[in-house]
């Protein structure tokens, strides 16, 4: 999250150096997942400023949501409550919960681009694997099935006991949920 006001810049100049500074000394793969700009104010000069420079700068790595300044989800925390059981129409509700969309789908589109890379490396390995031989020309290979594969259009689990436990979360989940309502 990135305030909209001029220290935040600051601190974001800060945050920056010390990602690169782990990125070079502990941690390569280490990456920012997005900004998101917080408590804008649309009537101030210096909230479309920070966006301006921001933008100007990491354009890569800002999420389209804006989160406007909102009495609501100032409220909310001292309730003891988040914002979408405290006041799920309050605009800063609303804007969370279409950021939490956005970033499920950045998340599911780099997801699928990084499994279409696997399957095409993992088809140039196949391919190149496959031995030359002239006895071989002319023949499918057969190719053994594993224990996750499809069957006549019905999946076959390798450990039954998965289901179980994704029921118990849900199970578990909704009991939580029943404490707020």
């Amino acid at each position: 999250p990135v305030q909209c006001e001029y220290y935040a810049l600051e601190g974001l100049a800060q945050l920056l150096q010390t990602i690169e500074l782990v990125q070079e000394r502990l941690n390569e793969e280490l990456s920012i997942e997005g900004l998101v700009f917080t408590m804008y104010d649309s009537h101030t000069k210096l909230s479309r400023q920070v966006i301006d420079d921001v933008r100007e700068n990491l354009e890569a790595y800002l999420f389209e949501t804006v989160i406007p300044r909102n009495v609501r989800l100032a409220e909310a925390p001292s309730y003891g409550c988040p914002v979408d059981i405290y006041d799920r129409r309050s605009v800063g509700a609303r804007r969370y919960k279409k950021l939490a969309r956005e970033l499920i789908r950045k998340n599911q589109a780099e997801a699928q681009n990084e499994s279409g890379q696997k399957s095409t490396e993992q088809k140039q390995e196949n391919e190149e694997a496959k031995p030359q031989d002239s006895q071989n020309v002319g023949h499918e290979e057969v190719k053994p099935q594993d224990s996750q594969s499809v069957d006549n259009g019905e999946a076959k689990p390798q450990d039954s006991h998965r289901n179980d436990d994704a029921e118990n979360v849900t199970e578990s989940a909704d009991a939580d949920n029943k404490q707020f309502t």
